[in-house]
C-alpha cells in the first residue's frame, strides 16, 4: 500500500466540549481555555453516529445475570431468587435493544477527527447544528466559485 494512501486512512481522534459557528468556519472548545478554530475550506465531513451497545457486552451482562440465578438456585435452594434473575434478564433483553448514544464527529481533510458525544436530548439541536454548518459550507463553495469566475472573466 502506498504511504500516503496509509497516511489519510490514519486518524487521530480528539474530544471537544462545545462547537460555535463562526463567520468563516467553526471554533472548538476544547477543555479549559483551549480552543481551535476550523475553516469550512479544511472540513472533509460532519455528521452523528449513533453507537449501540456491544454484542459481546450483551452477551456478557447476560451471562453474568443467568449465572447468578444459577448459583442462588443451586447453593441457596430457593427459587425466588431465580425467578428474579431470569426476570431481570428478561428486562434487561428488552432496554438494551433500546440503548444508545450519539457522536458528532468532525473529519478534517488532513485525516485529523474530533468527536464529541452527544445525550439523547440533545440530538436535535446537534442536528439543526449540522446542517448550519453544511449551509455555510455550501455558501463558501459558492462564494469562492462566484470569486474566481469573476477573476477570470476579468
Amino acid at each position: 500500500m502506498n504511504k500516503n494512501k496509509l497516511y489519510n486512512r490514519i486518524i487521530f481522534k480528539n474530544k471537544f466540549k462545545e462547537i460555535t459557528l463562526a463567520e468563516h468556519g467553526i471554533i472548538l472548545n476544547k477543555r479549559g481555555k483551549i480552543k481551535k478554530e476550523i475553516l469550512f475550506s479544511e472540513l472533509d465531513q460532519i455528521y452523528i453516529s449513533v453507537n449501540k451497545m456491544k454484542l459481546r457486552d450483551k452477551f456478557l451482562i447476560i451471562l453474568v445475570l443467568l449465572f447468578s440465578g444459577l448459583f442462588s438456585h443451586l447453593y441457596l435452594q430457593v427459587d425466588i431468587p431465580i425467578i428474579l434473575a431470569y426476570l431481570t434478564v428478561i428486562i434487561f433483553i428488552l432496554k438494551m435493544n433500546k440503548f444508545r448514544n450519539y457522536t458528532l464527529q468532525i473529519r478534517l481533510k488532513n485525516g485529523t477527527a474530533f468527536e464529541k458525544k452527544i445525550a439523547v436530548k440533545l440530538k436535535q439541536e446537534a442536528i439543526d447544528l449540522i446542517n448550519e454548518i453544511r449551509k455555510e459550507i455550501y455558501d463558501s463553495k459558492i462564494n469562492n466559485g462566484t470569486k474566481i469566475l469573476i477573476e477570470i472573466c476579468a
